[in-house]
């Protein structure tokens, strides 16, 4: 395995522990980053159907960094009224 493949790897890694914490939006920008490099991998060796299953992930990654996104300008710009910060608005 090369040194790049294995940092590959450990991003990919700590990209999980990030979401087992609750998080989105950073290991979806990681993972859009680096399965696409895996499936480009996968591919040069011969593993069609391992190079395929990181291109459905890398997919789904850049859905993740999309939403996480739409859902942060949304939040931002506080059109989302359960967001809002006015107090006694939308109080549930």
């Amino acid at each position: 395995m090369s040194p790049l493949t294995i940092l590959i790897t450990i991003s990919s890694m700590y990209a999980a522990i990030k979401v087992a914490q609750g998080q989105t939006l950073a290991p979806s920008l990681i993972w859009s980053i680096t399965n696409p490099i895996l499936s480009y991998h996968n591919f040069s060796i011969g593993e069609t159907e391992q190079a395929l299953l990181f291109m459905g992930f890398s997919l789904i990654a850049f859905y993740g960094v999309y939403n996480g996104y739409a859902k942060t300008i949304h939040n931002h710009l506080n059109l989302n009224p359960k967001a809002a910060t006015v107090p006694g608005v939308f109080k549930e």
